[in-house]
């Protein structure tokens, strides 16, 4: 018998709440990861990707490190393109219908 998340999440008396909370943290860092990744496999510091996106260097950790979830939507767009994408904004309605935003 294996010892599952549930049987642990149980015997440590972690809230559905909780668990929710900490699966919604998982996936921002996942992607807080999966940007620094993306700055590395193109071979850039944080200072030349800032110098590239017109900002400190900084900047360019609070972005890798907090998300951006403060950011302008510009300084997000700046720093894709600065590793040679693009920003896509999409929106997410109710029904499940997605919106691009920008």
């Amino acid at each position: 018998m294996n010892y599952t998340i549930e049987d642990f999440a149980r015997d440590h008396n972690i809230t559905p709440e909780e668990n929710a909370q900490a699966v919604a943290q998982l996936r921002r860092d996942m992607r807080l990861y999966e940007l620094r990744e993306a700055r590395r496999e193109n071979g850039l510091t944080q200072a030349q990707l800032a110098e590239r996106m017109g900002v400190n260097q900084k900047r360019v950790s609070a972005i890798e490190h907090n998300g951006g979830s403060h950011a302008m939507v510009d300084t997000l767009r700046k720093y894709m393109e600065a590793l040679g994408g693009r920003l896509d904004v999409i929106g997410t309605l109710p029904d499940g219908r997605q919106v691009k935003l920008g």
